[in-house]
């Protein structure tokens, strides 16, 4: 083998190692953003979300989302309102849900709201 066909080899096999290690950095980090959201979801207090006392408590706005289309499967939303509620925020969603029903979505942000990024 000479030299130019030993270079071309040696750089096959550094775009290979590259695209490997691409290919695990994307797949882990989707894995962790994954589990992530999974884990958030298994925290939701089962609430039914339809007043401040029942409000379905969450750690991110994604998660308020993910409830909803996992609760209310074709949904259309109205409105999104920051409210305070006994010294405590609450993103209240109002939705139509696909049987027609106009409905308030209470969730409780305080563990997130407020706090900085």
């Amino acid at each position: 083998m000479n030299q130019l066909q030993r270079y071309k080899h040696i750089k096959r096999i550094a775009l290979l190692l590259l695209c490997i290690l691409f290919l695990v950095t994307c797949s882990s980090t989707k894995n962790v953003s994954s589990d992530e959201s999974n884990s958030e979801m298994k925290e939701i207090v089962r609430q039914d979300g339809l007043s401040y006392e029942k409000a379905i408590i969450v750690k991110s706005i994604k998660v308020e989302y993910e409830w909803l289309a996992e609760n209310y499967l074709g949904y259309k939303m109205i409105m999104q309102e920051l409210r305070e509620y006994k010294k405590k925020p609450y993103d209240i969603l109002t939705v139509k849900t696909a049987d027609g029903i106009k409905r308030e979505i209470y969730f409780d942000i305080s563990s997130f709201f407020g706090k900085g990024f």
